[in-house]
C-alpha cells in the first residue's frame, strides 16, 4: 500500500513536471522563433514604440485592427514608406502610386504573391498544401470561367430567383409587407447557392446542408489562419491538427460530392473526356485539369472547398457593403432602379443588359473604394534584399503591402471630396464614351486597388462582378430595401478585414404581387 501511494505520488509529480517542462519548452521555442524573425530589421520609420515590449504591443494592435495602426502611420509619414512590427516579422507599408506600380511590375522571384498568400491564409493547414503548390484552379478561373461567362450567366440568372424564394420567404412578412433578415448571413447564403449553380450545378446547389458546410468552411479558414499565424513554424502543424479545419470540413462535404464525382469520373473512363451530356461547370473543368492521384473525389472536393472559400468570403462581404450602402442612402434607389428597368426592357434579363448599367457599376465601385475588403492589399513576401524606387532598403523575408485607404482616398486622384460617398462618381465620364473602360468596377489602377493591380489582380473578378450586379439588379427591380428607422450599420474592422455589421437586419418588401419577367 505504501509503495502504491509513493508510486502514485511520484507518478503524479512526474506528470506535473513533464507538463510544466513541455509548456516551458514550447514558450521558450515560441519566443526564440519570434525573436529570430525580428532580427532582420528594415531601416525605415516605424509606427509605435521601439523596444521589445513596445513593438509587441503595436504588433498585437496591428493583428486586431490593421486600419487604425495604418492610419496612425500614414498621419505621421504620408506617402513615405514606413514599417509596422508584426508578431513574426515586419510589415512594410507603401502608399504612393509609384510604389504600387513597382509592386505591380516586380517578378515573383523578387516579390512573391504566392508566398505572401500562403502566410496570410496559412493555406497548407487551412485549405490544403496542394491548393498552394498546384493552384490549377486559378488557371481555370482565368480561362474557362471568364471566357465562358456568356455561357454560364443564364444559369446564374435562373438561380437568383430560386435563392430568394427560400432565403427571403413571403411567409415571414409583417403587416406592411416587410421581411426582416440578417443582412450578412442572408447574402452569404445567396452567394453560396448562386455560385454553386455554376460550380457544381443543380440539385447539389439546392442542398441546404451542403450550402451550410461550405459557408462554414469559409468562416473557419479565416479564424484558423489567424490563430495558426500567431505560432512559430514548429508548432503550427500541432495547432492545425487540434483545429482540424481542413480535414474535418473535407470529410463532411465529401459525403455530398463523393457520388457525383465517382459518377463523372466513371463516365470519363467509359466514354472519354468529351462525352455527350457532360455537365459544363467548374467541377467538370477541375476534373479535366487533373490526372493520376489528384483525380480522386477527396482531392477534388478539397479543391472545390478552396474555390468556394475564395469566392464566398470576398464576394459576400463586397455585396453586403453595397446593399448596406443602398439601404442607408435611399436617394439612390430611384435612379438605379430606372436604369435597371430600362436596360431590361431594351435587352432582357441578360448579362449584356446588366453590363450596360453604368450607374450601378459606379455605385459598386464607389462603395468598395471607401470600404472594400481590407486596409491593405497587394501583399507580397520579399524574397531577397532590395532597394525600392523611393530609396527604401528592405531585407529579404519582410512582407510588403499597399495601404488601400491611402490610395482610395487620395485627393489627387479623387478631388477634394475624396473622403465623401458619391455613388455616381465613376459613371459621369464613361457615359460620354462607351469605349472608356477605365472607370469600370473591374478595372484596376494605382488609384483603385480593390482587386489588386497587375498580373496578380483577382482572377475571378469578372465572374464575381457579374454575379453581384445580377443579384443587385434583381433586388432593386423586385424589392424595396431599407434598414429599420434610425439604424446605421457599424463599420467593423478585425485584423485586415472590413467586415459588414453582422447584427444589421435588412428589410425587404416585394414590389409585385407576382414576379415580373426578370
Amino acid at each position: 500500500m505504501y509503495v502504491d501511494l509513493v508510486g502514485s505520488s511520484l507518478s503524479s509529480s512526474f506528470r506535473e513536471f513533464a507538463v510544466a517542462t513541455s509548456v516551458t519548452i514550447l514558450l521558450v521555442s515560441w519566443i526564440r522563433a519570434l525573436l529570430k524573425d525580428r532580427r532582420a530589421k528594415p531601416n525605415l520609420p516605424m509606427v509605435g514604440r521601439d523596444g521589445f515590449i513596445g513593438t509587441y504591443i503595436t504588433a498585437f494592435r496591428f493583428a486586431l485592427n490593421q486600419r487604425s495602426v495604418l492610419e496612425e502611420g500614414y498621419a505621421m509619414y504620408k506617402e513615405r514608406s514606413f514599417m509596422i512590427p508584426e508578431l513574426t516579422g515586419w510589415r512594410i507599408m507603401f502608399s504612393s502610386s509609384d510604389m504600387v506600380n513597382e509592386i505591380k511590375g516586380a517578378s515573383e522571384e523578387l516579390l512573391s504573391a504566392t508566398d505572401a498568400t500562403r502566410d496570410v491564409l496559412q493555406s497548407q493547414y487551412t485549405v490544403g498544401d496542394e491548393i498552394h503548390t498546384n493552384p490549377y484552379h486559378l488557371t481555370i478561373i482565368r480561362t474557362h470561367l471568364t471566357r465562358n461567362l456568356e455561357t454560364v450567366i443564364p444559369d446564374l440568372l435562373d438561380e437568383i430567383p430560386q435563392a430568394f424564394k427560400s432565403l427571403i420567404p413571403e411567409s415571414a412578412k409583417d403587416a406592411e409587407g416587410w421581411i426582416s433578415v440578417k443582412g450578412f448571413e442572408t447574402v452569404i447564403h445567396i452567394i453560396a447557392q448562386v455560385s454553386n449553380r455554376i460550380f457544381v450545378g443543380a440539385p447539389l446547389c439546392h442542398n441546404s446542408d451542403y450550402i451550410r458546410l461550405i459557408t462554414k468552411f469559409a468562416e473557419d479558414v479565416m479564424i484558423s489562419a489567424t490563430i495558426i499565424a500567431v505560432f512559430p513554424n514548429a508548432l503550427k502543424p500541432i495547432v492545425a491538427w487540434v483545429l482540424g479545419t481542413c480535414e474535418r470540413r473535407t470529410d463532411a462535404v465529401l459525403k455530398h460530392t463523393h457520388c457525383i464525382l465517382e459518377e463523372r469520373l466513371a463516365s470519363i473512363k467509359e466514354k472519354g473526356r468529351n462525352y455527350e451530356g457532360k455537365p459544363s461547370d467548374l467541377l467538370s473543368w477541375c476534373i479535366d485539369a487533373t490526372t493520376g492521384d489528384a483525380a480522386t473525389p477527396r482531392n477534388l472536393t478539397r479543391r472545390l472547398l478552396g474555390v468556394n472559400f475564395a469566392s464566398l468570403h470576398t464576394t459576400s462581404i463586397s455585396l453586403t457593403h453595397v446593399l448596406y450602402a443602398l439601404a442607408s442612402r435611399p436617394e439612390y434607389v430611384t435612379p438605379l432602379r430606372e436604369e435597371v428597368e430600362e436596360a431590361i426592357i431594351d435587352g432582357g434579363w441578360t448579362q449584356e443588359a446588366i453590363n450596360s448599367c453604368l450607374k450601378m457599376d459606379s455605385f459598386f465601385k464607389e462603395t468598395e473604394r471607401l470600404l472594400g475588403l481590407g486596409a491593405s492589399t497587394m501583399t507580397r513576401r520579399l524574397m531577397k534584399n532590395h532597394t525600392f524606387v523611393d530609396g527604401s532598403f528592405v531585407p529579404a523575408g519582410a512582407t510588403v503591402s499597399v495601404f488601400t485607404t491611402a490610395r482610395h482616398r487620395d485627393s489627387g486622384a479623387y478631388g477634394e471630396n475624396a473622403h465623401e460617398f458619391d455613388g455616381f462618381r465613376f459613371c459621369r465620364n464613361s457615359e460620354n464614351d462607351d469605349n472608356d473602360a477605365s472607370h469600370h468596377f473591374v478595372t484596376t489602377s494605382p488609384d483603385f486597388v480593390f482587386f489588386g493591380h497587375g498580373k496578380h489582380s483577382c482572377p475571378g473578378r469578372y465572374f464575381a462582378a457579374s454575379e453581384m450586379k445580377a443579384i443587385f439588379a434583381y433586388i432593386i427591380r423586385n424589392f424595396d430595401i431599407k434598414f429599420s428607422d434610425g439604424f446605421t450599420p457599424r463599420e467593423v474592422w478585425f485584423g485586415a478585414s472590413c467586415i459588414p455589421d453582422i447584427s444589421a437586419q435588412l428589410l425587404f418588401r416585394r414590389r409585385f404581387s407576382s414576379s415580373p419577367p426578370l
